[in-house]
């Protein structure tokens, strides 16, 4: 098919896009949306030469009262199926982790744990960047006043970009995966991808691309890449947890999975599981 392109929208008169169009040729208005229609086109004709497998609908609603899961619990959960999350240790005493910290190597991060804390940040539950036993003994007694457990874990200091990776479930979509820029990022840049389920890894990775984040990924201004191999095991394993648990899984949210250098993987550093019922496979 034919087209033609005008520089600006106002170089192509209405009646001349008419008679192109008329004459099967495509009138494109402006240098943007011909560039923008060819990608369009080049996505659609990809899509049209793919074999498509027969899709698995995860529709069936969860059905009882929800529950949320500690983070521990969650972490426990995914790293069943094969998620990295942080070396780390629960406890119920301050005394306890000053002790242990030292083990994990510094700098630390502690975090008050409850099945109630959902979002730990905004609840004040979380104290990074933590350099010495004294320091953890002291932001633990802290926590301690608002949870009965603290969760102690190293902290990954190396992420080069940090995604959010979710499973949410609609009345139609059923559970779908749902992956973008995460950390502060989601709610300040709004950039994010929605798979259908099972997505494949070919999926997934079509998905990273066509984030606004990919540039971080990809290695920006002379920063390291990620490790996006790394990111696809980890959303590819989120998912074989999300479909075992498909029956009474009513959300996760892994954010932000922190993104660290070409072979060194991808860390689960905080989780949120909202389940019905009490059993969870994992």
């Amino acid at each position: 098919m034919a087209a033609v392109v005008a520089t600006l929208p106002e170089a192509m008169p209405e009646e001349r896009a008419l008679a192109l169009a008329k004459a099967g040729v495509v009138p494109l208005f402006g240098i943007d949306e011909a560039l923008s229609a060819l990608e369009a086109a080049a996505r659609a004709g990809e899509y049209a030469r793919r074999i498509w497998s027969a899709p698995t609908f995860f529709t069936s609603q969860a059905a009882g009262k929800g529950r949320t899961l500690s983070e521990w619990q969650g972490k426990q959960a995914l790293k069943s199926f094969g998620v990295n999350i942080p070396e780390g240790f629960l406890v119920e005493a301050a005394e306890t982790a000053a002790t242990m910290a030292p083990k994990l190597g510094f700098p630390v991060v502690v975090k008050a744990v409850g099945d109630e804390i959902a979002h730990k940040s905004e609840a004040g539950a979380v104290i990074l960047d933590l350099r010495n036993a004294e320091a953890v003994r002291v932001a633990s007694l802290d926590l301690l006043k608002i949870a009965k457990a603290i969760l102690v874990e190293t902290m990954v200091g190396d992420a080069v970009a940090e995604l959010i990776v979710g499973v949410a479930r609609d009345a139609q979509l059923g559970l779908h995966l749902v992956i973008g820029s995460g950390g502060v990022l989601v709610e300040l840049v709004g950039d994010s991808q929605t798979l259908l389920m099972p997505a494949t890894s070919q999926d997934v990775t079509e998905a990273l691309q066509h984030l606004k984040v990919a540039k971080l990924l990809q290695g920006y201004r002379g920063k390291p890449a990620g490790d996006i191999k790394a990111v696809i095991e980890a959303i590819m394993a989120i998912q074989a947890f999300a479909s075992e648990n498909a029956s009474n899984l009513l959300e996760l949210d892994v954010n932000p999975l922190m993104v660290r250098p070409t072979g060194c993987g991808a860390v689960a550093a905080d989780v949120l599981i909202r389940v019905a019922g009490e059993a969870i496979h994992g």
